[in-house]
């Protein structure tokens, strides 16, 4: 699973000065090997509430960054957020808010910053988004 992620990933041609503008989220600050679909329940133990508040920090807090999320992450971080719901009621409220074409992928302008759906990069359909998302970084950037 590792060497297509990493090689599919390096197709973007990312160099560290992106970093300050251009960030992909995962819900694990731990290194992962494997599909967490193979034990759901391990992966949500191994979340850790302060990573995934800081997460919603870094989205909500401007600066002009670019988040790309895949659609699985995105539907745990639905399922976090009504975990927390009465002990962190705005944990990823932004996930609720009114966003483009409902019939598009994910796509939010929050506080200067905006959060848009890809495919996982160990997916194989990420071969045919590649373009878009170089297209969307470079649009970014400029």
């Amino acid at each position: 699973m590792g060497v297509p992620f990493h090689r599919n990933f390096s197709k973007l041609r990312l160099e560290p000065e992106h970093a300050k503008y251009i960030s992909f989220i995962e819900l694990l600050d731990v290194p992962t090997t494997g599909n967490k679909s193979e034990n759901k329940k391990l992966f949500f133990e191994l979340t850790d509430l302060k990573h995934l508040r800081k997460i919603d920090g870094l989205v909500r807090g401007g600066g002009h960054k670019l988040f790309f999320v895949s659609g699985g992450v995105l539907e745990n971080m639905k399922i976090i957020r009504k975990k927390y719901k009465n002990q962190y009621p705005d944990l990823f409220d932004w996930l609720n808010l009114p966003q483009g074409d409902p019939n598009q992928r994910f796509s939010l302008s929050i506080n200067g910053n905006k959060i848009k759906e890809i495919y996982h990069f160990s997916s194989s359909q990420i071969h045919g988004q590649i373009d878009d998302i170089r297209t969307d970084i470079d649009e970014w950037l400029t």
